[in-house]
């Protein structure tokens, strides 16, 4: 059975509605507004009606897709599938109760008739109504009705992905910026720190929308306990992660336009964090809700009446097939209204987190590497000097030594778990001087079949960032 809100008061019951609305305004009046206010009045969320079942079915819809499950769902073979274990869907589980009315109802309904039919009640009229009159009419006031509802669960639910995606994107980024900006000497750990909690910060937004995601367990081996205990004292703790990295970034010792491209990324997971809370705290208009389950009660009612004439006793198994598609079609506008508990947001924390790891592990490598160019080349080191040229000229500099803009030399490291890294360095510092450009760092890194690179430096007092594939 669809749970329903309900204000839930002592005197409020078995009052006209005038009654009710004076002490619902009352209720305003002597309540001073907070999170659990709701029409204008305090909730008891302990009396608010719940489906275990239904609750607990939600988390086995939390899919991740690969190449071998979208292969698996195109095939041919679905229908046969997806009949087979309908009994099995917890939507067709879900909706027992409403189908079990309607199909009382249309036994009921059929029974009289019959019973009529058959002289056991003369002078009592016909129920059965024509199909091609207002009932008919009304199809279509009810179609729009649950496409519209259907159509808006799903734009809450595309938007929410999108947030995360873009989190992810977000954190990535961040990651890159902190371990590739940081100074190596003045803000030793300070990278380190700063990849922690961007780590931290999916599992801290998860857990203010999810209930059943334990923060203080997910933080365990992401951030230090004193920090984990930090967060877990905060009544808001995705804004205590954020302020965290917006205090490491104040204290380093980055480039200020450095800072800024940071502090954008930063601006940006709040904004993410904000559109999720805007998406879990609204529901779609609750009068919405409550009109379409109205009409659909009341259609469904209605259904056997018009079924009864021409089928009889088949009206029966009509009226509850038809009635489950349309019950159905609702059940899945509510289940997707909230996008939250049926999105994998484990799936999206673990995903952050390796990113954020394996942009530490390039980072270490790319600075060993510096180390060990300093030092000299290693005899029998390979020269990738030609491939490290090729894609600088991709970038649309020249590769000539003394020729071009840059003149590059490169080293080859390994990166634990991430295949190669490549670093590439200015050739003729002082010819790069002369022509006012301070190159801090081409950093070029090799990812499986493809190879990609990633240029930061500044030109005059502007920063530049590009990224070749």
């Amino acid at each position: 059975m669809a749970a329903r809100l309900a204000l839930q008061r002592p005197g409020l019951a078995a009052r006209g509605p005038r009654a009710n609305r004076a002490a619902r305004a009352q209720l305003a009046r002597s309540h001073s507004p907070g999170p659990q206010q709701f029409n204008g009045g305090s909730v008891d969320s302990a009396r608010l009606a719940v489906d275990p079942d239904k609750e607990e079915s939600r988390k086995y819809r939390r899919t991740v897709f690969d190449h071998e499950h979208w292969a698996h769902h195109r095939t041919t073979g679905r229908y046969a599938r997806h009949m087979a274990t309908a009994l099995d869907s917890y939507i067709v589980r879900g909706l027992a109760g409403p189908l079990a009315y309607v199909a009382g109802v249309a036994l009921a309904v059929t029974t009289y008739e019959h019973a009529r039919d058959a002289g056991g009640l003369p002078g009592w009229p016909s129920l059965a109504l024509d199909t091609l009159g207002p009932f008919s009419l009304s199809t279509f006031a009810l179609s729009l009705l649950l496409a519209y509802r259907t159509n808006a669960s799903y734009q809450r639910w595309c938007e929410a992905r999108k947030l995360w995606g873009a989190a992810i994107n977000r954190t990535r980024d961040l990651a890159r910026q902190a371990t590739q900006w940081s100074h190596p000497t003045a803000d030793a750990g300070l990278a380190a720190a700063m990849c922690r909690w961007t780590a931290a910060f999916p599992y801290a937004l998860a857990a203010s929308l999810r209930q059943d995601m334990d923060l203080a367990a997910s933080l365990r081996g992401v951030l230090a306990p004193h920090e984990a205990e930090l967060v877990l004292r905060q009544p808001h703790a995705g804004t205590a992660v954020l302020q965290a990295l917006g205090a490491y970034v104040r204290a380093s010792c980055m480039r200020e336009a450095h800072k800024l491209r940071i502090d954008e990324n930063i601006t940006a997971l709040q904004d993410i964090m904000g559109g999720c809370e805007r998406i879990f705290k609204t529901p779609i208009p609750l009068c919405y809700s409550r009109h379409t389950s109205r009409f659909i009660v009341c259609w469904t009612t209605l259904l056997p009446l018009c079924l009864v004439g021409s089928m009889h006793f088949g009206a029966v198994p009509a009226s509850v097939v038809l009635a489950f598609f349309l019950y159905g079609i609702d059940e899945v506008g509510v289940q997707t209204e909230e996008p939250f508990s049926i999105l994998a947001l484990e799936s999206f924390c673990a995903t952050i987190a390796d990113n954020v790891r394996q942009a530490e592990q390039a980072a270490g490598a790319a600075r060993a590497a510096a180390e060990a160019e300093a030092a000299g080349p290693a005899p029998g080191q390979p020269a990738l000097a030609d491939a490290a040229a090729a894609l600088v000229a991709a970038s649309g500099g020249s590769t000539a030594a003394g020729s071009g803009p840059l003149s590059v030399r490169s080293t080859l490291v390994r990166v634990p778990g991430s295949g190669f890294a490549l670093l590439v360095s200015p050739g003729d510092a002082e010819r790069e001087r002369a022509r006012g450009a301070a190159l801090d760092e081409l950093q070029l890194e090799e990812e499986g079949l493809g190879m990609a690179s990633s240029v930061s430096g500044a030109v005059g007092t502007h920063d530049a960032d590009y990224t070749f594939s």
